[in-house]
């Protein structure tokens, strides 16, 4: 266990991390975002407010609410965490009566140019899309994207993402141009690997874990060659995510979980309780649990959802988020 009470985790380099937190432990109460050292173990309070973190190198991306109670994405330069020194002021990025979620999208295009997308509330369109808009900032790239779950190529040209209600896999240029549809089927969370392979959840998002099949599969660099990896019939298995070198794929799994749900009951019949991860190699084999299946006893109780959201950082280590 690094933190209690956190989650969302991104990498700050390789030691540390920065995640949110409920002051009082409610949805809709006050959000901050944490920075951890794991080396040092100092844990401190850098934004009053912040909440869906992102980090690329000492740049942290996030969502707050304005004084009209209404979801705005701002920036802040954390290298000084590194030694304990003070931070700067952030810059907000976004303004206007709607709502502006989850940065979790950011790429270094070169060394000094951000481009950060996120995704806006009340768009013109139910088709999906990418709109590039005037930034603040005269080094960052600002738009947004009108889907779910983006993540961007490590070559920075190609921009993949979920449609609205998970419905589609979608593929744009990151200018937003040549979009076009590569899954026509329901899937979400989307993460590439360094030689452009696509991983993705294939089905339907928030079933059941005894409801159909939910798989972890990839697209070749081409977007041609469709592959399911580690196929469970009845199984839930999503939020992959590759490692650095894309040799290996960490996801949230169901494997373990009686088939009629009734040890694990759930919250309101709709998230499996003992969620765990597994990690396998990219092309789906050696598979292999990296926290158990079946909680010991008194360690979960029949409504927790277990482990789930893995992100794999550059220095081999995994953090997820977990309600044991």
């Amino acid at each position: 266990v690094v933190s209690k009470n956190g989650g969302w985790p991104a990498w700050h380099g390789n030691d540390a991390i920065v995640f949110h937190r409920s002051e009082d432990g409610t949805i809709t109460g006050n959000w901050v975002l944490i920075h951890h050292n794991m080396s040092t173990g100092i844990e401190s309070t850098i934004v009053k407010g912040g909440m869906t973190p992102y980090v690329v190198r000492d740049t942290l991306v996030y969502a707050f609410m304005d004084s009209s109670k209404h979801r705005q994405i701002a920036m802040l330069d954390i290298s000084n965490c590194r030694h304990g020194g003070e931070l700067p002021a952030s810059v907000q990025l976004t303004f206007g009566a709607t709502h502006h979620y989850n940065p979790t999208l950011g790429a270094l295009v070169d060394s000094h140019h951000l481009v950060l997308l996120y995704h806006q509330c009340r768009c013109s369109s139910v088709v999906p899309f990418v709109r590039h808009r005037r930034s603040p900032l005269p080094d960052v790239g600002l738009g947004f994207v009108y889907g779910d779950f983006p993540s961007v190529s490590h070559d920075h040209k190609r921009l993949a993402m979920v449609s609205q209600n998970f419905k589609s896999l979608e593929m744009f240029d990151l200018d937003g141009s040549n979009g076009r549809t590569v899954f026509p089927n329901s899937s979400w969370m989307t993460s590439f690997s360094p030689n452009g392979t696509l991983v993705f959840t294939d089905g339907p998002a928030f079933s059941r874990a005894n409801n159909g099949n939910v798989q972890v599969a990839t697209f070749s660099n081409d977007m041609k060659k469709l592959t399911r990896l580690n196929v469970k019939p009845n199984q839930n298995q999503g939020y992959p995510c590759f490692d650095p070198t894309g040799s290996e794929i960490v996801f949230r799994t169901s494997n373990g979980v009686d088939s009629n749900n009734t040890l694990f009951g759930g919250l309101d019949g709709i998230y499996p309780g003992a969620y765990h991860l597994e990690v396998m190699d990219a092309d789906g084999r050696n598979a292999r649990s990296l926290t158990p299946a079946r909680p010991r006893a008194g360690e979960w109780n029949d409504t927790n959802i277990g482990d789930t959201h893995p992100y794999w950082g550059p220095n081999g280590l995994i953090v997820f988020a977990s309600d044991r």
